[in-house]
């Protein structure tokens, strides 16, 4: 019933089937989230997400690397690199 010809498209929605919290979700219900999500490009250096920030959405990285860091006594930690 689905088909997509767009790389992008069948990317995340492979990428969003191997998420343990989607088991359970149908099949139709993973469709829809992936028609509403939106694909945008982050220059290198952009924040996604800050200590404390309420997040109220879900970032899949197609292509890239990002950096997970902390600070401890006024000096970057870096906890890894996906």
């Amino acid at each position: 019933m689905y088909s997509y010809n767009d790389p992008s498209k069948k990317f995340v929605f492979k990428a969003l089937s191997r998420l343990p919290f989607m088991d359970g979700i149908e099949v139709a219900a993973k469709h829809q989230i992936l028609y509403s999500m939106k694909l945008r490009t982050i220059e290198k250096g952009h924040k996604l997400f800050s200590t404390g920030e309420p997040i109220d959405t879900m970032r899949i990285i197609r292509d890239g690397q990002i950096e997970i860091y902390t600070y401890f006594d006024r000096k970057k930690f870096i906890l890894d690199k996906l």
